[in-house]
């Protein structure tokens, strides 16, 4: 019998005929080869599963796990977890990929440094463009990082000051994809919540930190992060399935908050934040969404209102503007690329 792999690879796919192939081939080019990839076809519509079939033919290395309803998420995720069977699990999402020496350089610090789970920073990408538009910023400390609850909670969850003027989105780290050790699921049991799909590795990161999960960041962008909405483009990627939820996030924090009572003061206060600026975004969708046909006199006009809004407002005008910076920069670079007609 053959021995176990190191890594497993769990790749959830629904209609990602057009960009799993990428995914799958982003795992074989790791510079570390001991590796499974599990591929959970969450009931897709497309030829996503011909696309994988095709591929495990060639590389034995490859399964697919073919779900007969489609249960989101989660309830993937939770598909391609229990059929692991490597010493350590990866998750990646099908519209995503890995930089060839991600799995080795994780492995390798994550049994250095004893940790139960380990993630890195991410390198975003513009589907539509094409192109790497740079590092996410997630990871700030340098090295490998163990980080605790509090943490975690307090770079999950939005910050809020001046009588709720000045708020703004952190970086959260539930947007990592981690490399877990398997052995640590096994023996806690941890799957993720099906109720949620959206904010569901907020959950399930929350649950494997209050499990006693030794869990360590690397300052160092290995993951190619499809952005949902370009940065240069300033596309939707035909490939995210992702549908922002705030109602999911709010019932999420809820719910920790019923359930764990010995939740340590800062813990509840951070939870109790993020609730409340949760709220905050989600007044300001309805602002935006009230106000998108009206003219530019009357949206400052009902900003200077709104004075909870302003901040934002400012912010999402000045990311506009920066955008098109980047995106003309780019046209007239590409331009420049083109040989010139005789």
């Amino acid at each position: 019998m053959s021995a176990p792999p190191t890594v497993s690879v769990v790749i959830p796919a629904y209609n990602a005929a057009h960009c799993v192939a990428r995914a799958i081939h982003s795992v074989q080019a790791q510079t570390l080869q001991s590796f499974e990839i599990v591929v959970v076809d969450d009931a897709s519509q497309d030829e996503t599963r011909a696309v994988v079939r095709r591929l495990a033919a060639a590389d034995g290395r490859i399964r697919l796990l073919e779900l007969e309803r489609n249960g989101g998420p989660s309830a993937a995720r939770n598909a391609g977890l229990a059929a692991a069977t490597g010493t350590w699990t990866a998750l990646l999402d099908a519209d995503d990929a890995f930089r060839p020496e991600r799995l080795a350089t994780l492995c390798t610090l994550a049994t250095q440094h004893d940790l139960d789970a380990i993630g890195d920073d991410i390198v975003l990408f513009d589907d539509v463009a094409g192109m790497e538009v740079g590092e996410g910023g997630y990871v700030r400390a340098s090295g490998v990082h163990r980080i605790s609850l509090a943490e975690y909670l307090r770079t999950t969850t939005y910050r809020v000051g001046m009588a709720e003027a000045l708020w703004r989105e952190d970086r959260p780290i539930s947007l990592l994809k981690l490399v877990m050790r398997t052995a640590f699921l096994r023996s806690t049991g941890l799957t993720y919540s099906a109720r949620y799909r959206y904010c569901e590795d907020f959950l399930f990161y929350y649950d494997l930190l209050r499990c006693g999960a030794r869990l360590g960041l690397l300052d160092r962008a290995m993951y190619l992060y499809t952005e949902p909405l370009g940065s240069i483009s300033r596309r939707n990627s035909p490939h995210s399935r992702t549908v922002a939820d705030r109602q999911s996030v709010i019932d999420a924090v809820d719910e920790l908050l019923e359930r764990d009572s010995a939740l340590a003061p800062v813990e509840r206060r951070l939870l109790l934040q993020r609730r409340r600026s949760t709220g905050m975004a989600m007044r300001y969708s309805a602002f935006r969404r009230e106000t998108a046909h009206c003219g530019k006199a009357e949206l400052i006009t009902r900003v200077l209102r709104e004075p909870a809004l302003w901040c934002r407002f400012a912010r999402e005008l000045r990311h506009g503007l920066a955008s098109r910076v980047r995106h003309n920069r780019l046209y007239r670079r590409k331009s420049a690329e083109v040989p010139a007609r005789a």
